[in-house]
């Protein structure tokens, strides 16, 4: 019996490592992408900050792996379901609504503390180019952009320009693509090259520039600035800036880790912090405008479409119809009373000429 008792002790001292770090190895795993970005960007400072801060809240509890991607290859992952947690722009979380993202928090500055407007864009021309002072100026330009789906330096300013009454898909002669995750300075050199008449900025990227290159302060301008008073220049109306956000695959267990620990976070010494927006209403009317993202189906022709948007002509048409139909009934009548009056009046003639 005591053999027995020892075998028993012994057995249980031997497997319990084996369970405990079978217990470990069962850990699961909290995947995080963050979506390439064009650099400088002013938001930058806040993404190690929040890597860290994550890891440490998940520590014991989830296995956390760390990506960078492009966009194109995020959203692939998202719709696959490859990924928990994702920091983005605001119009792209809001693309992908439809695939079941939800937004955990969203990154603040001490200089645009409002999360629901604090990214805008800069139109920006060479000084010396007096003969491009507002928007009308640049049709049939030549545009330097860093990307043609990035949303805050390609898609906001589009949306300026399509409240101008253009079409902003076809407003410029020809749009210069600088390689994807290159500084924000090549547009500014298609534009000192002349490869190009007009660039779009990111907000505060061009300040960030003139504080490498004080001496070329002079030398670019923005086209119809905004918000006077305000640390960065820009051209365009303020929307949400970068979000954190979930898929349709995250546990509420992890959600609710991650959004603790990034609005528990401190300011980071560039006094950025996570805060929580509540109107993405503005990014929503701006894909709307465009016709792009979750509104990508108003470029497709329906029957419903057609009604919806050209309802006004149509019922304008319909009351000349109607107002055509009516002058005819009324022509044709008075036709066949003045007929009548006339073969009358034959009659009578013809009555008198036999008397």
């Amino acid at each position: 019996m005591k053999f027995l008792s020892g075998c028993l002790i012994l057995l249980f001292l031997v497997s319990s490592p084996l369970n405990f770090n079978s217990a470990r190895a069962e850990e699961p795993t909290a995947t995080i992408c963050i979506v390439q970005y064009t650099q400088p960007s002013p938001n930058s400072p806040i993404v190690q900050p929040t890597i860290d801060a994550i890891k440490e809240r998940l520590r014991g509890k989830y296995k956390v792996k760390i990506y960078s991607l492009p966009r194109e290859e995020l959203e692939q992952w998202i719709k696959d379901g490859k990924v928990d947690i994702f920091l983005s722009s605001a119009g792209f979380y809001r693309r992908l609504i439809n695939d079941g993202v939800r937004d955990l928090a969203t990154a603040i500055s001490s200089d645009y503390p409002d999360p629901n407007h604090s990214e805008g864009a800069a139109i920006v021309v060479l000084n010396k180019r007096n003969d491009l002072n507002c928007i009308s100026d640049l049709e049939g330009k030549r545009l330097a952009v860093t990307s043609n789906n990035a949303f805050s330096s390609y898609h906001v300013p589009l949306g300026e320009i399509a409240k101008h009454g253009f079409d902003p898909f076809n407003f410029f002669s020809q749009i210069l693509q600088t390689p994807e995750g290159v500084y924000s300075e090549r547009v500014l050199a298609e534009l000192k090259d002349g490869k190009a008449d007009v660039a779009f900025l990111k907000q505060c990227a061009l300040e960030t520039y003139f504080k490498e290159h004080p001496a070329e302060k002079s030398l670019f301008r923005v086209v119809e600035p905004k918000g006077s008073g305000e640390v960065c220049a820009r051209s365009t109306d303020l929307y949400p800036t970068w979000t954190l956000g979930s898929t349709k695959n995250t546990s509420p267990q992890l959600s609710r880790l991650v959004t603790s620990a990034v609005l528990d976070m401190p300011k980071t010494p560039d006094d950025f912090v996570w805060g929580v927006a509540t109107d993405y209403s503005r990014v929503d009317d701006l894909f709307k405008t465009l016709k792009i993202g979750p509104y990508e189906y108003l470029k497709e022709w329906t029957i419903r479409r057609f009604l919806e948007r050209y309802w006004p002509f149509i019922m304008l048409g319909l009351f000349a119809v109607l107002a055509l139909a009516l002058h005819s009934k009324r022509a044709d009548h008075l036709v066949k009373v003045r007929t009548a009056e006339l073969k009358l009046a034959m009659r009578r003639r013809a009555s008198l000429e036999k008397k």
